[in-house]
């Protein structure tokens, strides 16, 4: 049986009925275009359909209604952003932009990547200033939203957030580890070269001659193979030491690093437990919300057929 539906303009509480409805249809605003996501859309825009005409204070719509409606109400929300953006762009600052009459609070509950934007406080005439930062530091900001209220959206952002946190704090230790085994490659190298090198196997031999390192007092030997063999002996001894003091320099950083990462992980599990309440008790809220507002209407309703009884 065809149905005819007629055309008349939504009311702004229609409206508001139809983003509430599609809070819970998160299906609808998948950028997929297969064939199993478009049969999904399709049986999600049946189900707003006919939750929507189901309510008494509104006009009987048909999907296609819906649908464009929808797409209006998104164009608005945008036009207003970008107004909005303009504005507090605009040198000085400009005026505070108000939203239109058109805008149906809730959209960027739906549509949140129409919202996003790059953040800034300053005028478009100001001269940015350059932030320097030195290799060795290390400094990592992770803002997780509680306003969010879609648990999959919530739920991929904190994952890519422990993931990129704990890979950039992975990969500086890595550089700093490097770097430093490198300096002090290159430094046991020198001394090497200086302690023992060609140029003193062609010196003129002397009848003495004087040599000290850091474990040895200076003393006066003659020039001869018993030389060589003691620089050989203090240089190793020098050597051995200090590759102890590296080895427990990194044994150090180790211990320290898998301190630093049990806590960044024990902290976002504590942080990922709190943002799965919230979105529990948002989700709850919502309900209740709707429910609500549905018995707010069919209250209406009794009271507009109490009032024409009366009348009549």
């Amino acid at each position: 049986m065809e149905h005819f539906y007629q055309k008349v303009t939504f009311t702004h509480e229609e409206k508001e009925l139809l983003v509430n409805l599609l809070k819970f249809e998160k299906i609808i605003e998948d950028k997929r275009t297969n064939k199993s996501t478009n049969k999904l859309k399709a049986e999600a825009w049946d189900r707003v359909t006919n939750k929507f005409n189901n309510n008494t204070f509104v006009t009987k719509r048909a999907t296609i209604q819906l649908r464009r409606c929808w797409e209006k109400i998104k164009k608005h929300a945008k036009d207003d952003r970008t107004k909005e953006i303009k504005t507090r762009m605009a040198t000085g600052g400009g005026s505070p932009c108000l939203p239109s009459q058109d805008y149906v609070p809730g959209v960027e509950e739906v549509v949140p990547h129409l919202m996003i934007e790059i953040p800034g406080t300053i005028d478009s005439n100001t001269i940015f200033e350059s932030e320097r930062q030195t290799e060795t530091s290390i400094t990592t900001t992770c803002t997780i939203s509680t306003r969010c209220k879609t648990p999959i959206m919530s739920q991929s952002i904190l994952q890519d957030c422990d993931q990129s946190v704990l890979r950039r704090y992975l990969d500086s230790t890595q550089t700093a580890c490097e770097t430093m085994n490198n300096q002090i490659n290159e430094h046991l190298t020198s001394r090497m070269n200086i302690i023992i090198s060609p140029e003193a196997e062609t010196m003129e031999p002397t009848d003495t001659c004087n040599i000290s390192s850091p474990l040895m007092p200076r003393t006066e030997l003659p020039y001869t193979e018993r030389r060589r063999r003691l620089a050989s002996t203090a240089a190793s001894e020098v050597i051995t030491l200090r590759k102890n003091n590296i080895l427990k320099e990194r044994n150090e950083q180790q211990d320290l690093y898998k301190i630093r990462r049990s806590i960044l992980e024990i902290e976002f599990q504590k942080e990922s437990e709190m943002l799965r309440h919230l979105q529990k008790l948002n989700s709850i809220k919502e309900m209740n919300e709707l429910e609500i507002l549905e018995h707010q209407r069919a209250l209406r309703k009794i009271e507009l057929q109490r009032a024409l009884e009366h009348a009549n």
